[in-house]
């Protein structure tokens, strides 16, 4: 049942990410509704709500990975690009980067925040991945092949 509902989602989730690259998701149009109030001078009374104008506690996005494979194969370390910050003190800024074999995530946070720690936070998404190749190959132990944390970035 775990594994339908994971299908679910991530079919949900490939429908709506297809929709907002064709213009046809409510992010698109609710940024076109903040610029055109913008552009007149009249923003509608929504976007002065919290939600809207208060930056996320997690900001993620995927990045290609890409090299060269010659420096690649000089390396004693995967190449994984660059990441971005935290938008806030008590945030994370999360990039991931996936190749054919391995996602590599980069995590970012402020050391000087009580409430967020980037080591914590990666643990809980190794356990995650963890979780999810247990649930699709019960007979093999997690251990075996699981995720493996390599370091992990704090500002």
């Amino acid at each position: 049942m775990k594994i339908l509902h994971l299908k679910n989602a991530i079919q949900h989730q490939t429908m709506y990410k297809f929709d907002a690259t064709n213009g046809r998701a409510v992010d698109r149009h609710l940024l076109g509704l903040y610029f055109a109030g913008k552009f007149t001078g009249s923003v509608p009374e929504l976007f002065k709500l919290r939600p809207f104008y208060e930056s996320d506690l997690l900001s993620t996005s995927q990045s290609p990975l890409r090299y060269d494979p010659v420096i690649g194969k000089l390396s004693k370390t995967d190449p994984i690009g660059g990441g971005f910050g935290p938008q806030r003190e008590d945030g994370y800024g999360i990039s991931y980067f996936m190749n054919e074999d391995k996602v590599h995530f980069l995590i970012t946070s402020f050391r000087s925040s009580n409430e967020t720690d980037s080591l914590k936070f990666a643990h809980c998404i190794e356990q995650a991945v963890n979780d999810m190749q247990k649930l699709f190959s019960p007979s093999k132990p997690a251990a075996s092949n699981g995720a493996q944390m390599n370091g992990v970035g704090d500002k």
